[in-house]
């Protein structure tokens, strides 16, 4: 039955579209691997290019790599809203998770070899110090890279190719990619095509469950690690002197962290872990997710696994085997396979993005008009949180100063941003790359996509003060991060515009130190209002 098939811990591997070879293709390793770890596969559990490493009897030494490269947190050439690539929560996310996974790869005998600047440059590098160090013993044709596929860098991955062709002295061979995020295996009978996958969710998720591979088990103990002294580690990076992130605050090197923020969201293989067993078996997670999975503002009511996973902390595969081992002990079998849905949904989004750039397109790149004064004001509002709509204010304040945003939210203000504020949805898309700590680049960009019509299943227009009443009735969320409604009681708390001034002056005078008001809504919401009865007449 399905909840059988959460049982299975998965890896997965791309077919010759993506340049990825199937197990039964792949070549025995050469003497030493260079491990290249990437900004999305930050662990050592249920790593496929990992274990393949350990237990190839053709590799002899395996370097773990990892290169904070400046380029990646600069402002990418598609870019329209000028926003860099990474901002400041996931800057410090990733800081923590790499230095996790040194610490972890330290633990067995292993370790992690980090460097600062151009990847190419870095790895060319490391082979010319592994070579040298070796004094005779190890030559450029006996060092293979190996690393996880992320479609969206095609373009960085063939500079590189190209910088290691020349350091190895070979043209073939260079950079063996191995699928190693997600549930679904494309390369299977079903899926011998990305063209052939089908568009909507509902018919992938059927032709996908037969697809689902079981992960291969192995000791990651018996790691073949880097020779004593031979290549230095390295240090992690300063991100405000280093990569030059914006928003980070000296002395800690970090975005200053705000106390409301739903959840610490640290950084690594371990506290990913911890994660899970917090959630899911002593916060019991699962009992309420189905009910209260669409609400805001506290730890329990969503897992917040997307944190880790976009990074790869953690897998789907881990979390799926997690919640299967739940469900046998203790039930709650419906609430786990729609958490499964939302596992497997996150594939769904990765090769539907892959199939727009076999077809030439690329979300990142679709043209948009030039921007008016207003639209630009419009925009800057609303990544501010000042639109004068208090439930999509709260949920960008919060983005704003912690890196996370709740499903709902993230409904709710690209719904506003595109139908109400009339910007285009490709600003609201880089924002969100820019801001979110769980940003991941197909959810993210497809999301966007079927928010501004572009989607197999166009989203839905949506009205944000129904929104808020159903999702946040008490308005703990909303005066959480709209500190100058504290004291406003719901419903008047959606729409503080339409109190009058004495009203607000009563509700607000144990509020010392703080506002006396609200910002007016810069959009026509009175249709919103109607709707759901809080338009005092109007």
């Amino acid at each position: 039955g399905t909840c059988e098939t959460i049982r299975r811990r998965v890896v997965a591997s791309l077919d010759r579209d993506l340049g990825v070879l199937a197990p039964s293709e792949r070549r025995p390793l050469r003497p030493v691997v260079i491990l290249w770890y990437r900004h999305h596969d930050l662990r050592v559990e249920d790593h496929e290019p990992f274990r393949r490493a350990v237990l190839d009897d053709g590799c002899a030494c395996v370097l773990p790599f990892f290169c904070f490269d400046p380029q990646d947190w600069e402002v990418p050439r598609w870019s329209a809203s000028g926003l860099p690539a990474i901002g400041p929560h996931r800057s410090y996310f990733l800081l923590q998770a790499v230095e996790n996974l040194r610490n972890n790869l330290r633990e067995k005998a292993s370790d992690l070899i980090i460097r600062i600047g151009p990847t190419a440059t870095c790895l060319t590098e490391l082979i010319q110090i592994t070579v040298q160090g070796s004094r005779g013993l190890i030559q450029p044709h006996d060092i293979q890279v190996l690393t996880s596929r992320i479609p969206e860098q095609t373009a960085r991955e063939n500079q590189i190719e190209s910088a290691l062709a020349t350091a190895l002295g070979r043209e073939n061979d260079l950079i063996e990619y191995i699928w190693n995020s997600g549930l679904v295996d494309v390369s299977s009978n079903s899926f011998s095509s990305l063209l052939s996958v089908p568009q909507p969710f509902g018919s992938f998720r059927k032709q996908a469950m037969s697809s689902i591979r079981v992960s291969w088990d192995m000791d990651s103990s018996a790691i073949k690690g880097t020779p004593p002294g031979m290549i230095r580690s390295g240090p992690l990076p300063s991100l405000l002197n280093d990569l030059h992130v914006e928003g980070i605050t000296s002395p800690i090197d970090r975005p200053f962290p705000d106390p409301r923020a739903v959840h610490p969201m640290e950084g690594g293989e371990t506290a990913a872990k911890e994660r899970m067993q917090e959630w899911i078996w002593q916060q019991n997670g699962l009992r309420y997710f189905r009910e209260w999975r669409r609400g805001s503002g506290q730890d329990i009511l969503s897992s917040k696994f997307s944190i880790w996973l976009s990074s790869g902390c953690v897998s789907a595969g881990m979390v799926a085997s997690e919640l299967d081992r739940f469900v046998k002990s203790q039930g709650y079998r419906f609430a786990a396979l729609t958490l499964f849905r939302n596992l497997l949904y996150r594939d769904y989004c990765r090769i539907i993005n892959e199939q727009r750039k076999l077809q030439g397109q690329d979300l990142r790149e679709i043209p948009i008009d030039s921007l008016s004064e207003l639209q630009l004001q419009r925009f800057q509002a609303w990544r501010e949180g000042v639109t004068g709509v208090p439930f999509v204010d709260a949920h960008m304040r919060e983005l704003r100063e912690t890196g996370w945003m709740s499903s709902t939210g993230r409904r709710v203000v690209s719904s506003f941003l595109i139908h109400d504020l009339q910007v285009p949805w490709r600003l609201g898309a880089e924002y969100f790359q820019y801001m979110l700590i769980d940003f991941d680049h197909a959810s993210n960009w497809e999301n966007w996509a079927s928010a501004g019509g572009l989607g197999a299943v166009p989203a839905r227009r949506l009205n944000p003060y129904r929104e808020g009443l159903v999702t946040d009735a008490d308005v703990f969320f909303t005066s959480r991060w709209c500190q100058d409604l504290l004291g406003v009681p719901p419903p008047v708390a959606f729409a503080p515009h339409t109190l009058e001034e004495e009203e607000v002056e009563l509700y607000r005078e144990p509020f010392e130190g703080l506002p006396k008001s609200y910002p007016e809504p810069i959009v026509d919401v009175i249709s919103y209002l109607r709707e759901v009865g809080l338009s005092r007449g109007a």
